[in-house]
């Protein structure tokens, strides 16, 4: 199942509807980005797609124990990589519009 090609096509349209999602959603809200932000956005996106694709192909094979121990240890750095983005980026920007 996880090394079907239907699976990646699946979660590549997930990550892109997500990323003109984030984009409709910050013309809402009047926020612009710069390139870096755009850069550290898409970065995070493609690391959150490879954790993904390293649990899954682990899973498949049979190594449990590398496949949960990676979503742990790579899903906690994405989680603090979207908390610091939140937090450095958004924060001030949405700060300024107020």
């Amino acid at each position: 199942m996880f090394d079907n090609g239907l699976l990646w096509f699946i979660v590549g349209i997930g990550a892109t509807l997500a990323v003109f999602g984030f984009n409709e959603w910050l013309n809402e809200k009047q926020v612009s980005f710069n390139w870096w932000q755009w850069v550290l956005t898409v970065g995070w996106v493609l690391f959150l797609a490879f954790t993904i694709a390293f649990t899954t192909i682990n899973l498949a094979a049979q190594e449990i124990r590398a496949g949960v121990w990676g979503l742990v240890i790579l899903g906690i750095v994405a989680v603090v990589w979207a908390t610091l983005g939140w937090y450095f980026v958004l924060r001030q920007k949405f700060a300024k519009t107020a």
